[in-house]
């Protein structure tokens, strides 16, 4: 029996921005997430509408799926998630990648009470997937303990043990950038990334519903400035085929979407990936990608310099050991991968099911 994975419907070229963007949950890197998982599992998306019509037979899944824990704020509480929890009835609820939304990694994170209330009866039914050590680590301290560490389904896809980022010699005239949502005034370095992007004719690519707009710019002439290169030079995707073609393109990506600079490495292009939070600082330290804080960013410096950054030695080191940790995961909550991800299986990737197998008898 499959999987259901709650999620959004996406990838539909005939509704306007403004209704894709709902579709993917106003971020269409969350497209990348629900895609990565539903290619690697035997699994159905689903919207929560669809879970609850009268016409809907969860008879069919031996499990479910949520991914709306990859943002715990200080104090948030998840009633989507308690309403998943009475659609899945006696089944398991599987969380993906919960982690902990902070601006650095904070020891005396706060959770609400019905937020370890919920992953109390999660864990009760399933391994709980988190994105990274800090997280795990304050999760314990509410004695929520039966968890993996796995960081993000989006890093598995290709399902290849041999995946590898190799840099070449290259011009780099084609750069994509990208930053967060533009939704609060941009501070010093943030207007420095976006100055220097513009300065370049960077391509940005955008995830989510804000445009920027001079009350969150420093001056008149730099919104200017900068909303002429965007109107030029912006791009937002709500078809991943179309996405990874277009990042075929580029030479290099770089900044704070991780997403983002993922589909990149979809394609192989090495990206570096710009800190300005906990959450994307825990996913890059779990695959050992290569990092810069944005309060190190010095526009001074030319795009070679962020290139050569790009490091991605221990990235090719690990990565088999962090594919092996996520199939591990997949065989305790006995999740079926997808017989659709044949194009990535590898000899040692079913040698290793073989093996969990056999051990589990």
């Amino acid at each position: 029996m499959k999987a259901c994975i709650f999620g959004g419907k996406v990838q539909n070229k005939n509704i306007n921005r403004h209704d894709n963007l709902n579709r993917v949950g106003l971020n269409n890197g969350n497209m990348l997430f629900w895609h990565s998982l539903n290619s690697i599992l035997d699994s159905e998306l689903k919207t929560l509408g669809e879970c609850l019509s009268a016409s809907f037979d969860g008879s069919q899944y031996n499990s479910y799926i949520t991914t709306d824990l990859i943002w715990i704020r200080e104090g948030a509480t998840f009633p989507v998630v308690n309403k998943q929890l009475e659609i899945a009835g006696d089944k398991p609820l599987i969380p993906i990648s919960i982690g902990l939304q902070t601006a650095t990694f904070k020891n005396d994170f706060k959770l609400h009470s019905e937020t370890v209330a919920l992953l109390a009866k999660l864990q009760e039914r399933a391994v709980l997937g988190v994105r990274g050590s800090y997280t795990a680590e304050i999760l314990n301290k509410y004695n929520i303990k039966n968890i993996e560490i796995i960081g993000c389904p989006s890093m598995y896809l290709p399902f290849d043990y041999n995946f590898q980022i190799t840099k070449r010699t290259v011009d780099l005239k084609n750069v994509a950038v990208n930053l967060r949502s533009l939704y609060s005034k941009l501070d010093y370095k943030e207007i420095k990334f976006l100055v220097y992007s513009a300065n370049h004719k960077f391509s940005f690519v955008e995830q989510t519903a804000h445009p920027l707009s001079r009350e969150i710019c420093v001056d008149m002439p730099t919104f200017d400035y900068l909303i002429k290169w965007l109107n030029d030079y912006k791009l937002m995707f709500f078809d991943i085929e179309d996405w990874k073609s277009f990042m075929s393109t580029v030479d290099f990506s770089m900044g704070c979407r991780f997403h983002g600079n993922v589909i990149a490495l979809w394609e192989k292009k090495p990206a570096l990936f710009v800190t300005i939070d906990s959450r994307t600082k825990e996913l890059c330290n779990h695959f050992s990608l290569p990092t810069i804080s944005l309060k190190d960013f010095d526009e001074e410096k030319d795009i070679q310099y962020y290139y050569d950054l790009a490091d991605y030695t221990e990235f090719n080191k690990n990565y088999s050991s962090r594919l092996h940790e996520f199939i591990v995961f997949l065989k305790k909550n006995k999740l079926i991968i997808s017989k659709n991800c044949n194009q990535y299986y590898d000899k040692k990737i079913l040698e290793l099911e073989k093996k969990l197998e056999k051990g589990n008898n």
